[in-house]
């Protein structure tokens, strides 16, 4: 059973029974915990402790940052997941272009605009070139 004292918490919790030879090492063994819950195992090598004790003490320490781990793990997920996407503003699309030379500079301000408001959306020419053709009419459109 794990010591009640073990539990996640924001800082490392060290029990008042924990062997003083043992503080050089509570550090490293949580922290191994902590990085390979986050995804970043990284090997924790066991001091030479005399004890089964004192191995069990340390498993528990490396258990209480694994835990801490998953749980900032679990709380990152849960705000990312609960922060909306960014909605593009609604921007008015460019009148019909057929060519005719006055139109041209507010055709192509308005289609900067348009593809800056939303740049998912228009990340790639191909998505911008579509985009600007059905606008397009008359001799513009041939």
């Amino acid at each position: 059973m794990a010591n009640p004292h073990l539990q996640p918490a924001a800082a490392l919790t060290i029990s008042l029974n924990t062997p003083m030879s043992l503080l050089p090492y509570i550090i490293p063994a949580h922290n191994a915990g902590l990085l390979t819950a986050r995804g970043r195992p990284i090997e924790f090598r066991f001091p030479p402790v005399n004890t089964l004790a004192a191995q069990a003490a340390l498993w528990e320490y490396y258990q209480q940052g694994f835990n801490y781990g998953l749980t900032l793990s679990s709380l990152i997920n849960n705000e990312s997941a609960n922060i909306p996407a960014p909605r593009a503003p609604k921007i008015n699309e460019p009148e019909s272009f057929d060519r005719t030379r006055f139109k041209f500079s507010k055709f192509m301000t308005r289609l900067v605009l348009v593809f800056s408001s939303d740049s998912t959306r228009y990340a790639d020419d191909a998505a911008k070139i579509a985009y600007t053709a059905s606008f397009l009419t008359g001799s513009a459109a041939h």
